[in-house]
């Protein structure tokens, strides 16, 4: 009887790590200021000639759950658009973000 009590008692424990674990937000809470860093990075790195996909951006911050943050390197791509540090681009071809659907393509605005 006290081996059963002690192996519940592990369960019990066991099963209440699971759910604090899974309680908790499973995608670290990024601000703007770190995507918009990294994109910067990113595209600089890269160059003015070649491009980078935003979901590079976001498996960059966020290795294990980077689909949770592509809405967000999306919207901040669409600022740095408007401050006119990048472009936006589908098959090669600069596009306006507001309109745009499907997939796309970062890179440094030529001057």
């Amino acid at each position: 009887m006290a081996r059963l009590a002690v192996k519940l008692a592990k369960i019990a424990k066991l099963a209440k790590t699971c759910f604090e674990l899974l309680s908790k937000p499973s995608c670290p809470v990024l601000t703007g200021v770190q995507i918009e860093s990294a994109i910067l990075q990113l595209v600089a790195k890269r160059g003015p000639a070649k491009s980078c996909c935003p979901s590079e951006v976001a498996r960059s911050l966020a290795p294990l759950d980077w689909r949770a943050q592509m809405e967000d390197v999306r919207r901040i791509a669409s600022q740095l658009v408007a401050k006119g540090l990048i472009e936006i681009t589908q098959g090669g071809q600069p596009v306006d973000p507001a309109k745009v659907k499907g997939a796309v393509r970062l890179r440094l605005k030529c001057q």
